[in-house]
């Protein structure tokens, strides 16, 4: 009997700690007055949305406009102008389509500086920097004749064996100019675009321009 009452005291005893434990774990894994908040819908990120990124070296005096509004003015006025004779590049080479290669080197240089965080905007840059690569380079293929043994600084002999430009690097410096009018016009707001090959102006004729870029 002894034995009967001791071990239904045990059972007994057990049962109510095994109580007191699950009330204490359910007290401890599930506070009281904790609000549970909803899923928040992800952040819409504005593709036009941009910042300059570019770290200057402050010892340095650079050769263009280094915020974003004036690069991109200065390229859009640049590829704007037609060639004349009295321009330093015309009376150096007799070739007006070197002013533009001159541009495009330009253009190149600075995009090596240029940082910049924006969907829309590094789009343009690309495409910028891809018809300046065909500019140059389809410039370099109008040399391939010269003579090696040639004085390549003598214009006249320049002149003599220089092929004419390519209809690919004249339909490049044709997109230039149209590409950075739209992007100016996006960027610094005083004029519409009106060409649509700018990612940051929204354009409509993107894929011509790209399609003509990864063409050969």
């Amino acid at each position: 009997m002894k034995s009967k009452l001791i071990g239904t005291l045990i059972v007994g005893g057990l049962l109510f700690t095994g109580v007191a434990y699950a009330k204490d774990i359910n007290m401890k894994t599930v506070p009281k007055n904790v609000e549970v908040k909803a899923p928040q819908p992800p952040k819409i990120v504005n593709d036009k949305d941009w910042k300059n990124v570019t770290k200057l070296d402050l010892s340095m005096k650079y050769d263009f406009n280094t915020s974003v509004e004036g690069f991109v003015a200065d390229n859009s006025a640049a590829y704007a102008k037609e060639a004349t004779d009295d321009m330093k590049e015309m009376k150096i080479t007799k070739d007006k389509y070197y002013y533009y290669v001159s541009r495009a080197y330009a253009t190149r240089n600075g995009l090596d500086i240029m940082k910049v965080k924006g969907v829309a905007l590094n789009k343009d840059f690309d495409n910028m920097r891809s018809l300046a690569d065909i500019i140059i380079n389809e410039q370099d293929k109008r040399m391939k004749d010269i003579p090696k043994k040639a004085d390549h600084k003598d214009i006249n002999v320049v002149i003599k064996y220089r092929r004419d430009a390519s209809d690919r690097e004249i339909k490049a410096i044709e997109y230039m100019k149209e590409l950075t009018y739209d992007l100016d016009a996006a960027i610094n707001g005083w004029k519409k675009p009106k060409y649509g090959f700018s990612y940051q102006a929204d354009g409509d004729k993107i894929k011509e321009i790209e399609a003509f870029i990864e063409g050969e």
